[in-house]
């Protein structure tokens, strides 16, 4: 029998997050192309452009709740938040709004 692969990584290795890969890589295009935005036709960063999407969405359901009032976000939100406004996304709630209309 093949004994079973250890579940956790060896001490003193930190991979990465999941999310600061995709950051990177959205400051990548940043770098560039001048804009931090994901063009619907580049069929090679579909999960980018969806992860992208899913930041704006996630931040706007922890803004407002279903009644549209206002909550307290974590500091980890709100440092992904900036993260994201430094690179020039609008993490406004209206803005997401309207790309979810558009899309």
């Amino acid at each position: 029998k093949p004994e079973p692969k250890p579940t956790t990584k060896p001490a003193g290795r930190k991979p990465k997050s999941d999310w600061m890969s995709m950051y990177e890589r959205l400051r990548v295009i940043k770098e560039t192309t001048g804009k931090a935005a994901v063009n619907s036709s580049d069929k090679a960063n579909l999960d980018l452009q969806r992860w992208l999407y899913n930041q704006k969405y996630i931040f706007r359901k922890k803004i407002f709740d279903a009644l549209g009032t206002h909550t307290r976000l974590t500091p980890l939100a709100l440092e992904k938040k900036r993260l994201l406004e430094e690179l020039g996304v609008e993490m406004h709630a209206t803005e997401v709004v309207a790309t979810r209309a558009v899309a």
